[in-house]
């Protein structure tokens, strides 16, 4: 089937796999397209990745319960779905997910089918992962292996984090949560793109890129300087955790356990701190119980009589915060378990540390603006708060200029222009003259009367200082052209 071509250079590709492996175009029915993605960090959440597609209905092929129909049985939720733009031979993804609903409207002279879909971000934000204990883990390794728990089988790109954390805790937890702790963590930058791939970026990633576009022509400008965007006095918190240099008993039962005749019991038992009971912990270098002193089995509630404990078996599956215990009564008679302990190192918390960086300057001028805390497990030190908050301080103590600005069939921007991205932007009325990041796009194509693919995005000010680049030639030098160390 043919794709529908909007103007003599540029074709729209919309393709349906309703084979595995294997895309079937339906571009002649598709009426129009709307599609949009944000990046997340600090102060922006993570986002699903949506589209929505209305096609021509007439003939039917898109009402599910249509057993006529030509796509009947194979156009369900679920299903994978692409659009995709070609322009001067080069082929670019604008979306790709999978289908979350299909809504039919059968109206006379109006029968469109409504599709909307989702990128890999939805499966993200529904993951529940447990993960093992972890200890001195990269931040850019535990992004990976979180995406790997979660089922994620995208493309995932992961930039050089310097970053690593102490801990990681073993409790149940949304894996979107989890990556929303690293990019706090170090203020990171997370996003989708138009073929469903994944990546996590450093806090500096456009400090060596060259703008993918230079702009001065649009369909709208909307510039926006704004005093609710600075933060003057800000805060990083440390609530880290410490793994305990002796072995101690971090769990234990209170009363005693009934022991069937020649049967068994299995309990699972949460570990503690041993210096607050009355607090979950977790633990490593767990130690199988040791017979008659650490677990006791007798005849007597009381503990009394002889040791049973011989006569038993005892299984013990230890996790990072918790264990399985199941323990068999070889004896043809009742028995009680009236002590029982598991040893091991205990990772526990320590008084939380903060460090507070304020910009007098910017509060004399704008007065207070505390709204910024970072409160993180995963920083573990001063050694890291002090900088870190002295980073947030100065990124944030002036207003940026902030700009939403969308273009109308402007090829190839609106093709190439992405999340993430690095843009030269001039604009007379708002004296705009510089390099901007990309934080959402929005993409509207309408193929009636001719054809219209409006882009807009959401800017913020790119980093453009001085920095002391390694592999560059001119910016390779301390004190060359004022460079200046990364944080």
């Amino acid at each position: 089937m043919p794709s529908f071509i909007v103007t003599n250079s540029v074709q729209y590709t919309l393709g349906v796999e309703f084979t595995t492996g294997s895309f079937t175009t339906i571009t002649e029915d598709l009426k129009r397209f709307n599609c949009a993605r944000d990046i997340a960090t600090i102060g922006r959440p993570i986002k699903i990745g949506k589209a929505d597609f209305t096609l021509d209905n007439q003939a039917r092929n898109y009402s599910p319960t249509n057993s006529s129909g030509l796509y009947y049985g194979d156009l369900t939720v679920g299903t994978a779905i692409k659009l995709e733009a070609t322009y001067q031979n080069s082929t670019r993804s604008i979306f790709t997910g999978v289908i979350q609903n299909i809504n039919i409207n059968p109206v006379l002279g109006s029968r469109v089918a409504n599709i909307s879909a989702i990128d890999a971000i939805d499966k993200l934000k529904k993951a529940d992962v447990r993960l093992s204990l972890l200890k001195d883990t990269n931040a850019a390794s535990l992004f990976s292996h979180v995406m790997s728990i979660a089922g994620i089988t995208q493309t995932i790109t992961s930039e050089l984090l310097a970053e690593n954390i102490p801990f990681v805790g073993t409790s149940s937890n949304k894996a979107s949560k989890i990556i929303q702790n690293i990019l706090e963590l170090g203020h990171y930058y997370f996003h989708s793109d138009g073929s469903n791939d994944l990546y996590l970026k450093n806090r500096h990633f456009n400090v060596s890129e060259s703008p993918v576009a230079s702009l001065n022509e649009f369909y709208s400008f909307d510039y926006n300087n704004d005093i609710g965007s600075i933060k003057n006095y800000v805060k990083v918190k440390s609530s880290a955790k410490k793994l305990d240099t002796v072995v101690s008993t971090i769990a234990f039962t209170s009363f005693p356990q009934t022991l069937p005749a020649s049967g068994w019991i299995t309990f699972y038992i949460d570990y503690i701190n041993p210096y607050n009971i009355t607090q979950r912990t977790e633990a490593t270098s767990v130690s199988a119980p040791a017979p008659d002193t650490d677990w006791i089995v007798t005849p007597n509630f009381d503990g009394t009589g002889s040791l049973y404990t011989s006569a038993c078996s005892l299984y013990v599956g230890a996790f990072g915060d918790s264990a399985i215990c199941s323990l068999y009564n070889g004896l043809g008679v009742e028995a009680h378990l009236t002590t029982f302990n598991i040893k091991g190192y205990s990772i526990y918390p320590v008084s939380n540390v903060s460090t507070i960086r304020e910009s007098t300057a910017s509060q004399n001028t704008y007065g207070v603006r505390s709204d910024l805390t970072i409160d993180s497990e995963y920083i573990e030190s001063i050694d890291y708060t002090a900088p870190y908050a002295e980073y947030l301080r100065d990124k944030y103590k002036d207003p940026d200029d902030d700009i939403s600005l969308s273009l109308n069939s402007i090829f190839p921007q609106v093709l190439d222009i992405d999340i993430s991205n690095l843009i030269h932007v001039v604009e007379d009325e708002s004296s705009s003259d510089g390099e901007f990041r990309v934080m959402s796009v929005e993409h509207d194509i309408d193929l009636s009367n001719g054809g219209e693919h409006i882009l807009s995005v959401d800017l913020e000010q790119a980093d453009q200082s001085d920095y002391l680049q390694l592999d560059d030639a001119t910016n390779g030098k301390l004190d060359t052209a004022g460079n200046i160390l990364l944080f």
